[in-house]
């Protein structure tokens, strides 16, 4: 809501014209807060993606060993999302 508000300031003040230097500060500004919502944003999902897959492969079990497999699962599974989204691309599945 910053940037609109603070173009809506610029263009009212401004008597003769605003040219692209007056409304760098309300679109740096927004910009800079959009950034900051997205990237706390895109952390939460991915802390919430790994404690939900964590708990749901690793619920059930009472033994550390499979507590131990359902992390390194996780692990592996997020690491792979990982590189996808860092344009590694999807890679292939384990062959059982």
């Amino acid at each position: 809501m910053s940037p609109v508000v603070g173009l809506a300031l610029v263009l009212a003040n401004a008597d003769g014209g605003v040219t692209a230097w007056g409304m760098v500060g309300p679109n740096l500004v927004g910009g800079i807060g959009m950034g900051m919502m997205f990237q706390a944003v895109q952390q939460l999902g991915m802390s919430l993606g790994v404690a939900i897959a964590g708990t749901v492969l690793g619920s059930g079990r009472g033994r550390a060993a499979d507590f131990l497999h359902a992390r390194e699962v996780t692990c592996a599974a997020s690491a792979a999302l990982g590189r996808a989204r860092a344009g590694g691309g999807v890679p292939e599945p384990a062959a059982a």
